[in-house]
């Protein structure tokens, strides 16, 4: 699932001023160089824009939200965002809020509190969804699995963590049905597999066609023409609002 809102990073513009801040803290601007800080910062200005205020008086939980997707960043990239890094996140979706926000609701007012709150996320933003996924793909019988094109005998783990990966698909609710799955998240998806081992398949699953990650950002998607569903539910890409429905079926 993508957690920034499908945005494409090459439709960001950025203001000199956040540019000028966000070379202070350390960050290069070269998207080419492959830096993970350069994709944390076209991530959190994508999640400003995700998370800005649309209405009054919705600014707590917005900026709640906003505090959740800086969380899934760091789990992303398996480090500490830098003070600078969540300080330039805050102001962005403060810029971008700013037309619905009290006047008493300086950045100052949100920076602080955005501050202090970051500490009590529990869950970060989307793994609602990734629990949901892997409690559906661990109850899946063998039989059940999706079939690995040209490898009849393929490994149990590698056809699991396929399943995974098409479950979230088919439960996103962007349009090219992209979703973010790490390698941690993946490893829940068979017992006993470690986040390395987890990376080797997804890699794996790449080699053989069966997902592929767009561009700039490491967001999987299925290759639904590759892949050959073993269970009904797999067979299409089931509407949002019919999630509930092929949840209850697995139960």
């Amino acid at each position: 699932m993508n957690i920034f809102g499908g945005l494409n990073p090459v439709q960001i513009e950025f203001s000199p001023r956040l540019r000028c801040r966000w070379q202070r803290v350390g960050v290069r601007e070269d998207e080419s160089s492959g830096s993970r800080h350069d994709e944390s910062f076209i991530a959190s200005k994508a999640l400003a824009a995700q998370c800005q205020c649309m209405a009054p008086r919705t600014s707590d939980k917005k900026r709640f939200q906003l505090l959740r997707g800086l969380i899934a960043i760091q789990e992303r990239d398996g480090r500490k965002l830098s003070n600078g890094e969540v300080t330039l996140a805050i102001e962005e979706w403060h810029r971008l809020s700013q037309s619905v926000l009290n006047p008493e609701e300086t950045l100052e007012h949100h920076l602080l509190r955005g501050l202090a709150e970051l500490r009590k996320v529990k869950v970060a933003l989307g793994k609602e969804v990734v629990s949901q996924a892997v409690e559906v793909v661990l109850r899946l019988p063998v039989s059940e699995l999706p079939e690995i094109p040209g490898m009849p005998n393929a490994p149990e783990n590698l056809r699991r963590i396929a399943a995974l990966h098409l479950e979230l698909s088919r439960r996103s609710t962007k349009k090219d049905k992209r979703y973010f799955l790490g390698c941690r998240d993946s490893a829940k998806a068979h017992p006993g597999l470690s986040k390395t081992e987890a990376a080797i398949i997804n890699r794996a699953l790449i080699q053989v066609g069966v997902i592929h990650p767009p561009r700039c950002f490491r967001f999987p998607v299925i290759d639904t023409g590759t892949l050959t569903p073993a269970r009904p539910e797999f067979a299409r890409r089931a509407e949002p609002h019919e999630s509930r429905q092929v949840e209850q079926a697995h139960d």
